[in-house]
């Protein structure tokens, strides 16, 4: 269920994120594909609270530094930000890799954290982009953590829509990887969400609920590195999860 205010407010500032610049009033408007008088009345909550402002009489529209404070608090204050990043960020320097650190949401995986590898060839994501649930090492590590019966609610209600042409789309066939991947320990993505990449992921359990780990990047460089990598990876939460535990 989508609320339609709040996800035009989330696309207000999703839009001036792409477009970089102040815009008018119209210009909003179609770039939010609504009518003008229902972007007016949206602008003019948001200017009354102090989000947007107006650097010219007419037109000139532009988010101010309001909700970047707001963000700025609140993720200071993250509970699980706080009680991860350091180990993360251990992780990256160890590997050179980009990070990932995601919970379920729905029928997909969100990004609650994003540490990228410096460099030049790598593998990038933003914070809060959503990822598929049964086609991404991520997606498979979670699902791991859930009890059978959740996981087996889960799994009726998805569509194993063929991403790339390595996308398992047979329910027994990822229902056997996730048991052979579980007895190993470690669980992987290669080529099934996005060609020529390879991703491998542990389970995070905090606070009672299953998280994920992943290290993502290009094939060629992955594959060759898996034992490495899941050494880290393992080692990054194993600390994350005796932390959970003080």
């Amino acid at each position: 269920m989508n609320v339609k205010t709040a996800g035009r407010v989330l696309d207000l500032f999703e839009a001036f994120s792409e477009l970089q610049h102040s815009a008018s009033l119209s210009d909003i408007a179609r770039k939010l594909a609504i009518p003008v008088s229902s972007c007016f009345a949206l602008l003019r909550t948001m200017e009354n609270r102090g989000y947007i402002y107006s650097e010219k009489a007419r037109g000139g529209l532009y988010p101010t530094k309001r909700m970047l404070t707001l963000a700025k608090r609140i993720a200071a204050h993250d509970p699980i930000a706080n009680r991860v990043t350091p180990a993360l960020q251990a992780l990256r320097e160890k590997t050179e890799e980009t990070v990932l650190f995601a919970k379920r949401a729905g029928d997909k995986v969100v990004l609650l954290d994003v540490l990228v590898s410096p460099q030049r060839i790598r593998y990038t994501a933003e914070l809060g982009e959503q990822r598929s649930l049964y086609a991404t090492s991520l997606g498979k590590a979670i699902l791991s953590g859930m009890s059978e019966a959740e996981r087996t609610e889960v799994l009726d209600k998805l569509d194993l829509a063929k991403l790339t042409p390595a996308t398992i789309t047979s329910r027994k066939k990822l229902v056997e990887e996730l048991a052979k991947s579980a007895k190993r320990g470690w669980f992987v993505n290669s080529g099934e969400s996005v060609q020529h990449m390879f991703g491998v992921a542990v389970p995070v359990a905090i606070n009672g609920e299953p998280y994920a780990i992943s290290i993502p990047g290009p094939t060629d460089r992955m594959k060759p590195n898996v034992k490495f990598l899941v050494e880290h990876l393992q080692a990054a939460r194993d600390r994350i999860e005796r932390d959970d535990e003080r």
